[in-house]
């Protein structure tokens, strides 16, 4: 069985392992599955292929989903606990808009910090933002890409708490640059290309 944490991946292993078996597949190349690429393939086997494919992408793309917003909303409580406030209560979405006005910085002055931390988020205006929109009071974060790479709940607070400690380091180089330490550390752990199994 094929893992879902990373759907489309997923499909073309799936392909590349029955392309693997038939006797015409000589290389990976045939796992594109494509006409142009194979010409003397019935069209018939493409359109039953990519049927079967896209079945199992559906399947595993629900699980991701379900997974992506879970982390998202485990982000989103794990700021809420170190002290800055999710608006709308939280998240339903791959997506959490956070107001960091209790912290006393601004969300450019937040996504800078963050990003010599080795964190990628992006300002974001809340409602009724005192500030201008190239300034703003809020921070943006997400977790579809931290899923993709295989992160789980835990690893989502501890994310928050990278990005709390940036925020409020008042950009003191020495701390950003241990943040961004165990940053890579973090990230070490979680290949965005895992060798294969």
């Amino acid at each position: 069985a094929v893992p879902c944490e990373r759907p489309i991946f997923s499909a073309f292993v799936i392909e590349h392992e029955r392309h693997a078996r038939a006797e015409y597949a000589n290389n990976s190349i045939a796992a594109a599955s494509v006409q142009e690429l194979e010409p003397y393939r019935a069209n018939f086997k493409i359109g039953a292929e990519s049927w079967i494919i896209e079945g199992k992408v559906r399947n595993c793309s629900k699980e991701y989903a379900k997974k992506v917003i879970t982390n998202c909303q485990a982000m989103a409580a794990a700021l809420v606990d170190q002290g800055l406030r999710a608006v709308s209560g939280g998240t339903q979405t791959h997506l959490a808009l956070i107001d960091i006005r209790s912290t006393g910085v601004t969300g450019k002055v937040a996504d800078e910090l963050c990003g010599l931390a080795g964190i990628s988020l992006n300002k974001n205006a809340i409602p009724y933002d005192p500030q201008t929109p190239a300034i703003t009071s809020g921070i943006r974060v997400g977790s579809a890409a931290t899923t993709t790479q295989g992160m789980g709940v835990a690893e989502m607070k501890t994310i928050a708490e990278f990005i709390v400690a940036a925020i409020k380091s008042g950009g003191d180089e020495k701390k950003l640059n241990q943040i961004k330490s165990e940053v890579a550390t973090l990230c070490a752990k979680f290949p965005v290309y895992p060798e294969p199994k």
